[in-house]
């Protein structure tokens, strides 16, 4: 639980951070905006990165100089949002003609806005993992409390979920990189950057509420507070998937119920899983004689 709390604490932090950036990025946006010269200009060609899909229009304009700069856009589209010979309103910097871009509202503010739109979701995601731990504590002192033999409850690790997420995640960057995903834009690729340390926390905190179940006499209940209501109960139990990864899949008879049991790597105590389901699953339940296998 510590772990989960410090893991809340540095997505905020994260959060934080990233708005700052956003506010940063903002001033520089309305300082060139408030400083910049407007022209117009022509869409000469096309152009296509290695890898991209996307086309980034190629545009020709006059500065109050009357000198011809081309200049490449940094927002690309597929399709093609603009067509060779198209006339487009220019934004440029008057001391620097190369410093332009097409005069619109999403080239312009994107990234002040895609930033700040970012780090209030991630603020959220980090406010709602240290509501969570606090759910999770208030869960755990009653059951400490009034604790019968009636019922277990399956504690993960957060370290070992945090493991498990960010392995995921390296396995996600890697194989876009390899299919070229990524750009060269320095921004992009700092979004990208702050996703890929913030999410690891984010999954691994929901693999820690999903897959708290409880285990009982009567059965298997899902950790989800929505899911308190229903029990799965041992004797409906018909199907355990061994193919998700990193929980079994546990169904009842017809599919209309559906439980996510912890892998035992997953758990603070890896024994405890199998010990749970002897304690309380009947000799014949297919989840037993799963984990006896």
């Amino acid at each position: 639980m510590p772990f989960l709390k410090v893991g809340s604490w540095c997505i905020i932090a994260v959060a934080i951070i990233t708005l700052t950036l956003s506010l940063i990025v903002y001033r520089h946006t309305q300082h060139f905006v408030q400083t910049a010269s407007h022209t117009s200009g022509i869409v000469s060609k096309l152009n296509s990165r290695d890898g991209e899909k996307e086309l980034y229009p190629l545009f020709s304009f006059k500065d109050s100089r009357g000198t011809t700069h081309s200049v490449e856009s940094l927002s690309g589209s597929y399709p093609a949002a603009y067509k060779v010979g198209d006339t487009v309103a220019v934004i440029y910097q008057t001391d620097k003609p190369d410093n332009a871009e097409i005069d619109s509202f999403l080239n312009i503010w994107i990234w002040p806005i895609a930033l700040a739109g970012f780090s209030t979701l991630v603020f959220l995601f980090g406010l709602g993992m240290f509501v969570m731990v606090g759910v999770l504590q208030k869960s755990q002192r009653k059951t400490t409390i009034a604790h019968t033999d009636q019922e277990a409850t399956l504690e993960i690790s957060f370290p070992k979920a945090l493991l498990v997420s960010s392995v995921g995640m390296v396995i996600f960057f890697v194989g876009n990189f390899i299919m070229g995903a990524f750009v060269k834009d320095p921004l992009f690729i700092g979004f990208v950057i702050v996703i890929g340390v913030v999410m690891p926390f984010v999954f691994a905190g929901c693999l820690c509420f999903m897959l708290r179940c409880k285990i009982g006499h009567d059965g298997l209940r899902p950790a989800v507070p929505t899911f308190y209501q229903w029990v799965l109960r041992w004797e409906d139990i018909s199907y355990i998937s061994r193919l998700n990864w990193p929980f079994y899949s546990i169904r009842c008879r017809g599919l209309s119920r559906q439980c996510l049991l912890p892998r035992p790597f997953l758990l603070k105590r890896p024994d405890t899983l199998r010990k749970c389901v002897r304690q309380y699953a009947p000799p014949d339940n297919i989840v037993r004689q799963t984990l006896d296998a």
